[in-house]
Formats: structure tokens, sequence, C-alpha cells
């Protein structure tokens, strides 16, 4: 079955990847990888884990964030088969962006080791990327440079990513192909997919900024008069706090 796809008898792919990661929270999740030799969606399917972003005596606070986030898109990574744009769902701590990143690069080093995952014979690769070691195991007999998330460019789909701190995992859970080539398309169309109205990865880094001032601010006018102390831990997948917001900005 590998090697039909290989000899492009089959067209069109569908993987499912479980993850485990780690913010100020741990998380399990399960996305599903669509793919045919010209592009990929990677879309969130299920949130596995408990999926609580406050803590303390916050029910005010988990209904506010709940509201906020209530129109949010299921977040999605969408490229083009050696394309250097990635199109994904960004969230801050206020709202949701598509986002235009075209600065990922990976340098990839290849090693002779291999191993099998499930019926793929897998080669290690490593890589420094944005300061975190990675190490990816990749099928070549999958002739795509697709992977999880952000994860791309090696010669050969990639079955099972992680970082050397443990903050992140992917690894196949399940697999099939099939010569429905267009098949993608559809999917695109039932999920709702949309690149173009989109912000760059820059914009994206600057807003993340200026949304949590603006967050703080809504927050701090909506609170009863019996808050005396405020805290979030974690809101969109980012480590957050009111009082001191874990952002660098200018």
């Amino acid at each position: 079955q590998i090697l039909s796809l290989a000899q492009n008898n089959i067209s069109f792919g569908k993987f499912v990847f479980e993850e485990n990661v780690v913010t100020s929270k741990q998380s399990q999740l399960e996305y599903t990888l669509y793919f045919n030799d010209e592009k990929s969606l990677y879309i969130l399917k299920k949130n596995i884990s408990n999926d609580s972003t406050t803590t303390g005596n916050n029910n005010f606070l988990k209904k506010f964030i709940k509201n906020s986030q209530s129109n949010n898109k299921t977040p999605f990574y969408f490229r083009q088969k050696n394309g250097k744009k990635l199109y994904y769902t960004g969230t801050t701590t206020l709202k949701q962006y598509v986002v235009m990143d075209s600065t990922i690069s990976f340098n990839w080093k290849i090693h002779e080791e291999k191993k099998m995952i499930g019926n793929f014979n897998c080669q290690k690769a490593t890589s420094l990327y944005r300061g975190r070691d990675y190490t990816a195991w990749f099928a070549e007999d999958i002739p795509v440079d697709y992977g999880p998330r952000k994860y791309h460019g090696l010669p050969g789909l990639i079955i099972e990513i992680y970082d050397k701190d443990g903050k992140y995992h992917s690894r196949l859970k399940s697999a099939s192909i099939s010569s429905q080539y267009d098949k993608i398309d559809e999917i695109l169309d039932e999920e709702s997919i949309e690149t173009e109205n989109y912000i760059t990865y820059d914009q994206f880094l600057l807003n993340q900024c200026n949304d949590a001032k603006q967050f703080e601010k809504k927050i701090r006018s909506k609170l009863p008069r019996n808050y005396s102390q405020l805290k979030v831990t974690n809101v969109g997948g980012r480590k957050v706090n009111i009082e001191i917001v874990d952002f660098e900005c200018d």
C-alpha cells in the first residue's frame, strides 16, 4: 500500500495523529492530516484533555473567556507542497487570526538510524528550530514533505516528531490512503478553510502584545467588586498573567 502511493496510484491520504502539548498545562489532542501531492491540511478533530483555561475561583473569568472565544475557527494548518507559506489559526488572549508565516525554515540533519512505526519504515532527522531541538521520523516511501502542524521539509511524510524538552510530541495513530485526488478540496470546503484574510507572522507577534493589554483592560472593567485578585494562567494556549503579562511589548 505504501509502494502504490510512491508509484502515484494513490492520490489522497488521511493520517490521524495524537499530540501531547505542554504549556502551563498538558493537553492531549487528536489532529487529522489530509493531503495529496499538491497541498495538505492539518486540522484539530478532538481535544481529549480537560480544557480548563483558568485556576482558582474564576467562574466569572471562565464565562468571559468562553464568550470571547465562541466564534473561533477550528485550529488548522494549511500549506502547498514545497511551498514557503504556511497558513494557520493563531490565537491571542483576545481573538483568533489566520496567520501567514513565510519565515519557517528547518535545517534538517538526516541520520542513518531507522525504525518501524506501525507499517511505516521511518528514518531519523533532527533540527534546531526557534530555540528548540526536534527529532522527527519520516517515511520516505510517502514522497511528500508534509508533517504535523508547521513541521515539514523532509523527503517523506513526518510520522512522528517531538522536542528534547518534552513540550511537544506528535505520533501517527492511524492511516488510510485512496485514489480520490480531489477529496482534499471537498474537505477544505466542508471545514470552511479560507486563507485570504490573513495577517503576517510579524503582525501576529505584535497583536499578541496589544491584545494582551486590551484583554486585561476588558477583564478589569467587568470584574465584580468582591474580586480582590485576578490571575489567568492560560488563555488560547499561551501562558498569561493578567497582573504580570508574559509578553515583552514595546
